[in-house]
């Protein structure tokens, strides 16, 4: 709700700037300010706006969430949160442990209080790409389960074949 009324207040400041330099610009003596700019001065009144549209962009940036992902982890007597992006090398590890894996690319996100994750691996040409999909599925749900205690909710895969071709670009 602050966010909406901050973000309306930002609008309205905009308009104003917007009707007044138009007005400048055109050399016409309108202001939607009239009577504030009659009484105190034309500059006066820009760099009020001025300074108003900075304390707006503060406030906006203090209250929008710019915060990474964090899972709350429950121990005995209170609880823990941690950065899901700690989880997503060990996932990585994991996963690339397979002999058939040239590349993994793990991203976790924390819906609520839920895990959920999905996984872009590149594989070896020739591979079995639903059977290896099925396998490190499994394996990244267990990989993230013995870690967090709890399976994720959802995990995908998305698995690639690579060619002979692109192999030189993936291998380590």
């Amino acid at each position: 709700m602050a966010a909406a009324i901050l973000v309306a207040a930002a609008g309205l400041l905009a308009l104003l700037f917007a009707a007044q330099f138009a007005a400048a610009s055109f050399g016409y003596g309108f202001s939607p300010l009239l009577v504030v700019r009659e009484a105190v001065g034309g500059d006066v009144i820009v760099w009020s706006l001025v300074a108003l549209l900075a304390l707006l962009v503060l406030c906006l940036w203090l209250v929008l969430p710019h915060r990474e992902a964090r899972l709350w982890l429950p121990l005995e007597g209170g609880g823990v949160a941690i950065p899901a992006a700690l989880f997503e090398g060990f996932v990585e590890r994991a996963l690339t442990a397979h002999p058939e894996v040239l590349r993994v690319r793990v991203q976790l996100t924390v819906r609520g209080e839920r895990l959920c994750g999905a996984a872009t691996v590149h594989l070896r040409p020739l591979a079995d790409v639903e059977r290896l999909s099925r396998e490190l599925e499994a394996e990244a749900a267990a990989a993230v389960c013995s870690v967090v205690g709890v399976s994720p909710e959802r995990f995908g895969v998305r698995a690639r074949v690579v060619s002979v071709r692109q192999l030189k670009r993936y291998l380590p």
